[in-house]
């Protein structure tokens, strides 16, 4: 049995912006409904790092699908929905690479879950380079995590990047 710590646990210095819960001072906060965008470029960049190292080309893959259960009841089609999702993916890569695209950078804006269809994918690749958005444990237990059961399931070795 350990003994009981000497006294009350000092609060961690809180960050700036963000409260401090009274009743536990010694949790750290912890931001909430925020996205971290940034995987998604340092999958790129990683993943044209490695084409590169392994003189391969390389191809950008985006999934999407309509996040409607039923299309009827949307105010946006499908169509305007891939629209979206076509200009998104334009940006990025041109915010990644600009003018310096990779030789061999074929970009393909594909339908259907993440999951299914990049395990689909690895089948024919070398290698699968995916990023880790975070979306935390509630929403990664939902719908669970693209990352995981691309290693545990892909046709070819995955290196999932960190953002």
């Amino acid at each position: 049995m350990r003994p009981a710590p000497p006294g009350p646990r000092p609060a961690a210095p809180a960050s700036p912006g963000r409260r401090r819960d009274e009743r536990h001072p010694h949790r750290r906060p912890r931001g909430r409904g925020r996205r971290r965008l940034g995987g998604v470029r340092g999958g790129l960049r990683e993943g044209a790092r490695w084409a590169q190292v392994l003189d391969a080309p390389l191809d950008a893959v985006m999934c999407w699908d309509s996040p409607y259960l039923d299309e009827s009841y949307s105010d946006i089609t499908p169509e305007e929905f891939r629209a979206e999702h076509e200009q998104r993916f334009a940006s990025t890569l041109s915010e990644v690479f600009g003018d310096d695209r990779p030789e061999r950078l074929t970009a393909r804006l594909v339908r259907g879950r993440a999951t299914d269809r990049l395990l689909e994918e690895s089948e024919d690749a070398r290698m699968l380079v995916v990023d880790r958005r975070g979306t935390g444990r509630v929403l990664r237990t939902v719908l669970g995590s693209v990352s995981s059961a691309l290693v545990s399931h892909a046709r070819c070795p995955v290196l999932v990047v960190h953002a």
